[in-house]
């Protein structure tokens, strides 16, 4: 038989108290551990985990920006609290798209996102376009590609919405020039002809947005474009400066003249068609002459005019009643003013002497040429001694004095004559030794030899050496030496030495402290250019000659208003210069007018420069 197990009463209450109330220590029962998964009591939460910062804290309390449930606890953060919590890359406190911060909290393309609530701004130049605050980005912050540096697209332009974005040209024909477009319209950008490799001229935009260089110019290229300023394509490239009337060659190698014509001396196959002082005809504007297409060089003289061809030759026109036509000629068939004349151009008889032509030079009625081995031949009037060949009679009368209608030879210069020059009654010539030597009329002491005697052939200038160029003009002469200082002597009543003085000097003196490289004698005046291509001018200014805009004379050089450009200057004989730019082509005058040597088709006086319009090649 089975015993039952009794326990007593006491014990039974005793085990039931340790139970209900703890340990019998007198300590209390442990409570469930935070993290359990369980929702205690005492616990907002518990995700099973002792971690903060993902929504049920490490004493499983709710963290802010977070909501719970479920268990064990699952947390999700409140996207658009303004609380960057968890996983959120962003929370700008808004649901708003285009703001950088998305409505799922996520950082929206092109942006950066800090602090909180979340600050979102775009990175201009990242490469990454930010829709709705960036209209593009191409990667970089350079303007002048279609996005600027502030991301905005530039007028003309049109970007993608790549990352980084991709520009291109709106469209040709819209006035702006963009992207593969050189130009657009009017707009050229910064580019003209001048940066495209040009001189000068209108730079073009065609309608395929290519540059239109047809108005463009390049002197030197051949062709003389409208408005160009060329020498080498337009315009004229050599001056020379007579009595009254004067002559340029153009880039084709024509030659036009203008003013006094009463014997021919334009040859434009008549004498002047107007009327000027004195009724002596002449034409007030340029005249092309006839039979003339390619002279090297042309000089201006007196009623007679003549030119070098390129083989040498040598043609003159004008008056020849004293046989300065140089062909052996006494009857050409017309008459001019009561003598003999040619009106076009005929060949001066070189095979007499025998010579080729390298220059010419003529006076009042007697010309010489040198020759292309130095060798200096003269023909025409006699009666000073001006041939310089010390023959006393040459076999022929011209209006009751000596002539010679062909060159004759020069006496005693040998052959290293560098320059010739010619005036009145009278010639010079610069030898290679640097040394001056003149011939024919002396009443003033133009030759330069301490006397005023006549010679028939050639005599020292004294005391000058060194000599680089000559000049003649109307009973004076001047030379500028190798230091560029500018010697004179002859006559001097008006000033025209450049000495301060009105006295007449029959050995050099220099002009002042004037420094030049070219000089040029008319008849009371002289002018003369400096190295930095200034133009001055000295002596008479009874018609405004010296270019200062009045008559008042002036012993002492001074500047002329003209550009400061690579020239020549001439010295004309009745009261007038010119100068030519041999940059521009472009022929100024000024002074005396009478018979229109100003080229301006009128007969009004010019104290100061004027451009000779007409000149065309």
């Amino acid at each position: 038989m089975s015993r039952c197990l009794t326990i007593p009463r006491m014990t039974l209450l005793l085990l039931l108290t340790i139970v209900l109330t703890g340990c019998a220590d007198g300590k209390s029962a442990k409570t469930r551990p935070c993290g359990n998964g369980t929702l205690d009591p005492g616990e907002a939460c518990d995700d099973g985990n002792s971690l903060s910062d993902d929504g049920c804290s490490a004493t499983c309390a709710l963290e802010t920006g977070w909501t719970c449930e479920g268990l064990p606890t699952v947390c999700v953060a409140v996207c658009g609290d303004g609380r960057v919590v968890g996983l959120e890359p962003c929370d700008d406190g808004a649901h708003e798209p285009g703001d950088g911060c998305a409505a799922d909290c996520t950082i929206e393309h092109g942006f950066t996102c800090e602090a909180q609530p979340s600050v979102c701004v775009t990175t201009c130049g990242d490469g990454q376009r930010a829709a709705g605050r960036e209209a593009c980005d191409d990667g970089d912050n350079d303007n002048g590609d279609g996005c600027d540096a502030d991301c905005a697209v530039e007028a003309g332009w049109d970007c993608d919405d790549a990352s980084p974005s991709v520009c291109g040209a709106e469209r040709c024909g819209d006035g702006i020039a963009a992207g593969d477009e050189a130009c657009d319209g009017a707009d050229l950008g910064d580019a003209d002809c001048v940066l495209l490799g040009f001189d000068s001229g209108d730079l073009l935009c065609d309608q395929d947005c290519t540059f239109d260089t047809s108005d463009c110019q390049r002197c030197g290229d051949g062709a003389c474009d409208e408005g160009e300023e060329c020498a080498q394509d337009c315009g004229a490239t050599f001056l020379s400066v007579g009595f009254a009337h004067a002559c340029a060659l153009m880039a084709t190698g024509s030659a036009w003249c203008w003013g006094y014509n009463a014997m021919g001396q334009l040859g434009n196959g008549r004498v002047g068609a107007e009327i000027g002082f004195w009724n002596i005809p002449c034409d007030s504007t340029p005249q092309e002459v006839l039979g003339v297409d390619e002279l090297v060089l042309i000089h201006a003289g007196f009623t007679t005019t003549c030119g070098v061809t390129p083989t040498g030759g040598l043609k003159c026109w004008g008056a020849n009643q004293y046989g300065q036509l140089g062909d052996g000629r006494a009857d050409h068939g017309i008459t001019c003013d009561s003598g003999d004349c040619s009106l076009i151009p005929v060949d001066v008889n070189l095979l007499s002497v025998p010579t080729a032509a390298f220059s010419v030079a003529s006076g009042w009625y007697h010309s010489c040429v040198l020759g292309t081995f130095g060798d200096v031949a003269c023909w025409g009037s006699n009666e000073r001694g001006q041939l310089g060949d010390g023959v006393a009679s040459h076999g022929a009368t011209c209006e009751g004095v000596d002539c010679s209608r062909v060159p004759v030879r020069v006496h005693n210069l040998s052959a290293n004559v560098q320059q010739v020059a010619a005036a009145d009654q009278y010639a010079c010539a610069l030898r290679g030794d640097g040394t001056v030597w003149c011939w024919g009329a002396n009443d003033t002491g133009q030759l330069g030899d301490g006397t005023t005697i006549d010679r028939n052939v050639p005599v020292q200038v004294s005391g000058l050496t060194t000599v680089s160029r000559i000049s003649a003009g109307s009973g004076f002469a001047c030379a500028i030496r190798q230091d560029r200082s500018v010697w004179c002597w002859g006559a001097n009543a008006a000033g025209q030495l450049g000495d301060g003085t009105t006295v007449d000097r029959t050995t050099p003196v220099r002009a002042g402290t004037l420094l030049a490289t070219e000089v040029s004698c008319g008849s009371s005046h002289a002018c003369a250019r400096k190295a930095d291509d200034s133009t001055w001018c000295w002596g008479g200014n009874e018609g405004g000659q010296l270019g200062q805009g009045n008559t008042d004379p002036s012993p002492a050089p001074v500047q002329v208003p003209i550009p400061l450009e690579r020239g020549l200057v001439g010295a004309g004989g009745w009261y007038y210069s010119c100068a030519i730019s041999t940059v521009t082509g472009r022929v100024s005058c000024w002074g005396n007018n009478g018979l229109g040597q100003l080229g301006q088709g009128t007969f009004e006086n010019s104290p100061v420069p004027v451009t000779v319009p007409g000149l065309n090649p």
